[in-house]
């Protein structure tokens, strides 16, 4: 495989990847949270206010505030969108530093014999020990 295919069909493809996995997990992280937020912040209002309703629709409206609060933080907390979110950052930017290392000769490639079996070796290596993480996330979610 040339240099130019390597990084385009793997480094590049698995640099994009992770940073749209980032992304979509930053972006559910800050959903959850500020659902929850939100939802929290008008209990109180919705406790306070006179709305003109039964005093028992007010509760069961209050109430499933309460039950959606805890559904959505526990969502949260189980699909471990900011877990998710900050592995997947990591695993872009040693991507994207072992590009730039590579592209300007500079770090280990500055010295290397062959600095393209180098980048190989170590981009592979980056994608091997996010495979064990995310073998490892599975163990411990099964053994939960």
């Amino acid at each position: 495989m040339k240099e130019s295919e390597y990084i385009s069909d793997r480094l590049d493809n698995q640099s994009d990847w992770f940073g749209r996995k980032a992304s979509e997990n930053k972006n559910r992280h800050y959903m959850v949270q500020l659902t929850v937020i939100t939802m929290s912040a008008f209990i109180p209002f919705f406790t306070g206010i006179d709305l003109g309703l039964p005093d028992y629709l007010k509760e069961i409206v209050i109430g499933l505030m309460g039950v959606s609060i805890a559904v959505v933080s526990g969502a949260g907390s189980l699909y471990k969108f900011q877990d998710k979110w900050t592995e997947y950052r990591i695993t872009r930017e040693l991507l994207k530093r072992e590009k730039i290392n590579f592209q300007t000769r500079t770090g280990l490639y500055a010295k290397s014999a062959d600095p393209f079996v180098l980048l190989v070796q170590r981009v592979e290596e980056i994608l091997s020990n996010e495979r064990d993480n995310w073998k490892n996330y599975i163990k411990i979610a099964e053994s939960s």
